[in-house]
């Protein structure tokens, strides 16, 4: 490397710190969402989504909303449309992005981050992980507002992906459609 208008003596490069904390530094978050639901199709719509993340202190507070934000959209995009679809004989049928539905920015809502600072006495900055932990609690938040939406309806929703079918059919009573589904797992 050749860094240009340093300063005499200077050289250019990264400089880090490294330490090992004795205890895990998670960090922590809560979800709810807000959902609209047609009966008569059983499509939803996210009218609302937010999150309170506690990552410690936030270094980078920007940063770490467009990392709770991407990993929310990936969370819808698990609990929505993401599916593995296998034929009678065993071969798959979602081989490749035309046919594996995935979100794409029309698809998603808006995302209200929000920060809960507790600083990690565990830290020499204060700082706890955030890394791709986001996803994880999108699938209970989605489900739990769609069936809180349906409570008229007794509904119970167990299975993901939340499709309209599957929610037109828990509100009917019968099962849903078995084309392109994939195989029950234990």
């Amino acid at each position: 490397m050749s860094p240009l208008d340093l300063p005499a003596g200077d050289s250019g490069g990264l400089e880090y710190t490294a330490f090992e904390a004795a205890k895990p530094m998670y960090g922590f978050s809560a979800h709810a969402a807000i959902v609209e639901v047609n009966p008569e199709s059983g499509e939803f719509k996210v009218l609302r989504y937010v999150t309170v993340e506690d990552v410690g202190r936030a270094i980078n507070p920007r940063m770490v909303e467009s990392q709770v934000q991407g990993g929310v959209i990936q969370g819808l995009s698990n609990t929505v449309y993401e599916q593995f679809v296998y034929d009678a004989e065993g071969r798959q049928q979602t081989t490749s992005f035309l046919t594996y539905r995935m979100a794409s920015a029309a698809d998603v809502p808006g995302v209200e981050v929000y920060h809960a600072d507790t600083p990690c006495p565990l830290t020499p900055l204060g700082t706890r992980g955030l890394g791709e932990g986001v996803p994880g609690p999108v699938p209970a938040a989605l489900t739990n507002a769609v069936v809180d939406a349906l409570a008229p309806f007794g509904v119970e929703i167990t299975t993901l992906p939340l499709r309209p079918d599957r929610i037109w059919a828990a509100m009917h009573g019968k099962a849903a459609s078995g084309a392109g589904e994939a195989p029950k797992v234990a």
